[in-house]
């Protein structure tokens, strides 16, 4: 990767080949690939998305909804708190990290028109179910 995401918006990259954006197209939007992006299908950069079958970089259809976490390791905690005090055995870390974390704890209070993700009634009972046998063990 010549030119991706990083060198577009900050000139250079920390990381190098080895950043996990390297293989995205320059145009790619780098908060979307971080899972910031609040804009949505009325961002101006274009989204995409590592197929996880093939590896190869496919646009997002915003159709799609969340994706899965793109850097290994990050999840609601890590995207927020910029770490996770219980790491692999967090309840939330399967989840996309897009997914809103004050929903999860059940103290969301935008609702229906929170831009962050909010998971299903069955996730977000399975959620509670792993905290609810851990504080138990």
């Amino acid at each position: 990767g010549a030119t991706h995401p990083c060198l577009r918006v900050f000139g250079s990259c920390k990381m190098g080949e080895t950043c996990p954006f390297v293989d995205f197209p320059a145009k790619a939007c780098l908060m979307f690939l971080k899972g910031r992006c609040r804009f949505g299908a009325k961002c101006i950069e274009k989204h995409y998305r590592r197929d996880s079958s093939t590896g190869t970089i496919v646009p997002v259809q915003e159709a799609e909804g969340p994706q899965e976490p793109r850097i290994p390791g990050r999840h609601p905690c890590v995207r927020v708190y910029g770490y996770c005090m219980q790491g692999a055995n967090c309840a939330y870390a399967h989840l996309p990290e897009q997914s809103c974390v004050m929903y999860l704890k059940g103290k969301c209070r935008f609702g229906d028109s929170c831009k962050e993700y909010h998971v299903s009634d069955q996730e977000l009972a399975a959620v509670r179910q792993m905290i609810w046998a851990s504080s138990a063990a």
